[in-house]
C-alpha cells in the first residue's frame, strides 16, 4: 500500500475556523503540511506539523455537519 506521508497514525482534531488555525499553528512554529482542501459534502482539511515534524490534521465540518 502506498502511503501518502511517513507517518503510520495522524491524528486529526475538528475546528470551527481552519483558516484561523492554520495560522496559529503558523504563528507558533507547526507549518502547513499539505491543504487546504474540500472535501465535499464532509468540509475542508488540511495536513500540519508540530516544532518537532509530527503529522497532525485539522477538520472544518461543513455548516451543520457537526450540530
Amino acid at each position: 500500500m502506498h502511503r501518502h506521508f511517513p507517518q503510520g497514525v495522524i491524528n486529526t482534531i475538528g475546528v470551527e475556523s481552519l483558516d484561523e488555525v492554520i495560522a496559529k499553528v503558523k504563528e507558533e512554529g507547526g507549518k502547513l503540511a499539505n491543504g487546504p482542501n474540500e472535501i465535499p459534502g464532509v468540509g475542508r482539511h488540511a495536513y500540519c506539523t508540530d516544532l518537532e515534524g509530527n503529522l497532525f490534521g485539522l477538520m472544518q465540518p461543513e455548516s451543520g455537519k457537526d450540530d
